[in-house]
């Protein structure tokens, strides 16, 4: 059965400008970093608030090698069963169950009906903590997935996934963690597939001027952060240019989830 939204991986081109961008200005904690020696990449984890992302990086990558988020990754405590009833409801296959080349865990990759890579994990290493404190960022608050059928999108990860729906049905949970699913509009016409993940602040434009000031000591400019997607909201980018929405809290959302 999946029983947690673990993490969106992330391929940087840079590990330690990445490190300090999520560590330094967003207060990010190291919970697990390995180099694996047969496929030459760092693999590193980092809890945000509640939060995990992973970042990925070959040394040997090439100067033009693509960057950014890759996959999205779902806990499950019996691997081999809910991959092979995936397989069964028609989901394509990318890889067949194996032990993780960490050496913790098996996994296995799947591609949803948009294409999108998702990666199934099992492991016994609980890598979350207690959630990470930090001056303007009171939380995580989801990942998000802009999508073509978004119908096929709600049936995959809430039926064959498992995960929850609240009021706004374009919302998902799953222990804990949060998955916005954004149907794709004239509007969202040019935006990736994973678009982006959401941090929540007491203030989006006072957090964006801070973070992103932060980032050169310069005041800030258009090109370090965005209009407001939506009201209450702001984004700055991570130096692969991967979006970070900063979203207002509101009283019922000061805890983590």
């Amino acid at each position: 059965m999946f029983y947690e939204l673990n993490h969106f991986g992330i391929v940087v081109r840079d590990l330690d400008a990445s490190r300090a961008f999520y560590e330094d200005l967003l207060g990010a904690r190291t919970v697990f970093h390995r180099f694996v020696e047969s496929t030459q990449t760092h693999v590193l984890y980092l809890q945000l608030g509640n939060g995990l992302i992973e970042l990925l990086n070959s040394p040997q990558q090439g100067e033009g090698a693509a960057t950014g988020i890759t996959h999205i990754a779902f806990m499950t405590d019996d691997l081999d069963g809910d991959y092979a009833a995936l397989l069964d409801a028609g989901i394509e296959m990318i890889s067949e169950p194996r032990a993780a080349s960490t050496g913790v865990g098996r996994l296995a990759f799947v591609r949803d009906p948009n294409g999108i890579r998702v990666e199934l994990l099992q492991r016994d290493l609980v890598m979350r903590g207690e959630p990470v404190e930090h001056p303007l960022i009171a939380g995580f608050d989801h990942y998000a997935l802009t999508v073509d059928d978004a119908h096929s999108a709600h049936d995959f990860y809430a039926g064959l996934i498992g995960m929850r729906t609240g009021q706004d049905q374009g919302r998902l949970s799953l222990g804990g963690q949060v998955l916005e699913l954004r149907p794709r509009t004239p509007e969202l016409a040019n935006d990736p597939a994973f678009s982006h993940f959401a941090l929540r602040v007491h203030d989006a434009r006072s957090a964006r001027g801070a973070l992103a000031a932060g980032l050169s000591g310069e005041p800030v400019d258009d090109e370090s952060v965005e209009d407001e997607p939506v009201e209450g909201a702001a984004v700055i980018r991570d130096p692969d240019g991967v979006a970070i929405v900063l979203v207002e809290s509101t009283n019922e959302k000061e805890g983590e989830r």
